[in-house]
């Protein structure tokens, strides 16, 4: 019996051109798109507002105001010149159309846009160059170009600035806008890293309440704050068929189960589960670079798997971790992997549980099972250190 042909979901990169939906050149300009109001959201609130205060102490420059827009501008262009500049000098585009033709299927200036929203807003140009550079020409490029690099772009570079710079930025201005830095000194997330077992009022009423996480008004690099805006951009996205709904609604909804779990458990409300979906990266890290065609699986069953995966390790890292975030890391470990997953999602659509498959499948669930009791556990013992303390010593007894 000849074996069946099961078609897998295609990139949006290798779908045929005769539906100007799925051109690449259209997925580019509706991705495009989909970032402007956040990046206009985050020019008024860290530059215009400050600017036009009538507060000597919040206004700003006009080179402070611009400051937001600058960045974008200069990460777009950066990450334009670097692989045009690989493409003439070392793949052979030495005329105009040729590079022209190229850059069209490439998505030159995304890498260089995403790093610009989501490092600090006082990060200096000059880093934000350094990030675009390393993450085109060595993460993109050195690997083929669009469409064959192991790891996202975008996240390579952002933690390549955020390990190298993190002084720099630091003494430049860090998250904060002149507004912000007079009522506060941290973002959400740092303030959580700090106290993690912390209450409503010492995690979310310092900013005012969950209503202005979910508007945006709180400190945080210009992608992270505004939940409103990254759920439009994300039904833009499903509309135009640009992203798949799969890994988003997964690896969002998967951290919210396991930090209400962990809420509920320190005698938390739902505020708590919140306060991790809306603080940080996560839902821009999971709308916009979670999705990356290239980096993540392609079918729905591997889909499945990368979001889970991503969830639970954004929380482990996230709560668990040294760092305050977990996003970034979380997706950058899952690319190593998304071949895999690919192939063992495959398998498993083609020929279902079989003897092999199903032990494999498994093993896969017993993991996320214990990693996952591991997070929860490790989470609470975490938040509480005194109880950790107290169960040490009645083992040692």
């Amino acid at each position: 019996m000849p074996a069946k042909r099961f078609p897998l979901s295609k990139a949006p990169f290798l779908r045929l051109a005769d539906d100007s939906r799925y051109r690449s050149e259209t997925i580019m300009r509706n991705f495009t798109i989909a970032l402007v109001p956040l990046i206009l959201f985050a020019w008024v609130k860290n530059g215009l507002l400050p600017f036009i205060s009538n507060d000597p102490v919040v206004k700003t420059t006009f080179i402070e105001m611009i400051y937001p827009l600058l960045l974008v501008f200069i990460g777009a262009l950066t990450s334009l010149l670097a692989e045009a500049f690989y493409l003439s000098a070392f793949m052979g585009k030495k005329t105009m159309k040729d590079l022209k033709s190229e850059l069209k299927l490439s998505f030159p200036m995304i890498p260089g846009i995403l790093i610009a929203m989501v490092v600090p807003i006082y990060t200096p140009i000059w880093v934000v160059v350094l990030g675009c550079l390393f993450a085109t020409l060595i993460v993109k490029m050195l690997f083929g170009g669009f469409g064959h690099n192991l790891f996202n772009p975008a996240i390579v570079g952002y933690i390549f600035i955020g390990t190298a710079f993190t002084g720099v930025i630091t003494a430049s201005g860090g998250y904060l806008n002149s507004a912000e830095a007079v009522v506060s000194s941290v973002t959400p997330l740092q303030n959580f890293a700090s106290n993690p077992g912390g209450t409503f009022e010492q995690l979310v009423g310092s900013y005012g309440d969950l209503w202005n996480f979910f508007l945006g008004t709180i400190p945080g690099s210009m992608a992270e704050t505004s939940s409103l805006l990254i759920v439009v951009s994300f039904v833009f996205l499903l509309v135009t068929k640009v992203i798949n709904w799969r890994i988003p609604v997964l690896y969002v909804g998967s951290v919210f189960v396991l930090t209400l779990v962990i809420g509920l458990a320190q005698g938390h409300g739902l505020w708590y589960p919140l306060f991790q979906v809306m603080s940080g990266g996560l839902l821009f890290g999971a709308v916009f670079m979670a999705t990356e065609p290239v980096t993540s699986p392609k079918s729905p069953s591997g889909k499945v798997i990368f979001a889970l995966s991503l969830g639970i390790f954004t929380v482990l890292f996230r709560l668990v971790g040294v760092f305050p975030e977990g996003v970034a890391t979380s997706i950058l470990l899952l690319n190593c992997f998304t071949p895999m997953i690919d192939r063992f999602a495959s398998k498993l659509r083609a020929q279902g549980l079989t003897k092999k498959t199903w032990s494999k499948f498994a093993f896969l669930t017993l993991f996320f099972l214990l990693l996952s009791v591991y997070t929860i556990v490790a989470s609470i013992n975490k938040a509480n250190p005194a109880s950790e303390s107290a169960a040490v010593v009645e083992v040692l007894e």
